[in-house]
């Protein structure tokens, strides 16, 4: 899954920097977007190289936290998951810690361990909105659609500019063939965060297949 995002990012990014330019064959976007993918495992090397040195000077949680974002970014869930472990052992009450965990196992769909890692961060600071959609994914991903939806509820009324949220209820009325439902959701993200490139999909593909039913397609 995470894998996934990530490739799904590179397309986007080179797609966006060729707009207002030359038409380009989706051979040439590809192409584009493995040298930004290229371009973004060097820097992330680069970085953790530096976080290397830094830890031998400055052995703090911190920096093992950061040293397992870099590695997570490349998909090296075995040492990043090292580090996010020595970064709990030395200081357990950083709720951003926890939540490094919970994607690790999410991203190795290690869902049942992720869910009470999430758990563990919005106990920890119930306050930041990523991580309690974090958790709503991962209850998502695990089967748990209808907690799923719920915790999505909640998220919004405490965080009611949040597009993520909306969106992931947007998806899964989608997934529900609720194309309406899915319209009016997926348009209130769109609405909070334009530049999020899988709500349009999402949103686009709902008015198709809406407009598809009302004609009687299906």
């Amino acid at each position: 899954a995470g894998s996934d995002r990530i490739e799904r990012r590179q397309v986007i990014m080179a797609k966006e920097q060729i707009i207002g330019k030359l038409l380009f064959s989706e051979e040439q976007i590809q192409a584009r977007a493995k040298e930004i993918a290229e371009q973004i495992d060097k820097d992330f090397k680069g970085a953790i190289e530096d976080m290397d040195l830094c830890i031998q000077n400055d052995n703090s949680a911190e920096l093992y936290y950061l040293r397992a974002v870099f590695y997570t970014n490349l998909l090296q869930y075995d040492k990043a998951i090292i580090d996010i472990n020595t970064a709990i052992s030395i200081d357990d009450t950083i709720a951003k810690y926890h939540n490094q965990k919970g994607i690790i196992f999410s991203n190795t769909e290690m869902y049942a361990d992720a869910i009470i890692c999430f758990q563990t961060a919005i106990a920890l600071n119930p306050e930041l909105n990523y991580i309690n959609n974090n958790l709503g994914i991962a209850l998502e991903k695990a089967g748990f659609t209808s907690k799923a939806i719920e915790h999505y509820n909640i998220n919004i009324k405490k965080h009611p500019y949040y597009a993520d949220s909306y969106f992931n209820l947007g998806r899964i009325a989608y997934d529900a063939n609720q194309y309406k439902q899915a319209i009016k959701l997926l348009s209130k993200a769109n609405d909070l965060n334009p530049k999020y490139s899988d709500i349009q999909y999402f949103l686009g593909m709902a008015y198709i297949k809406s407009e598809k039913l009302e004609q009687g397609c299906f």
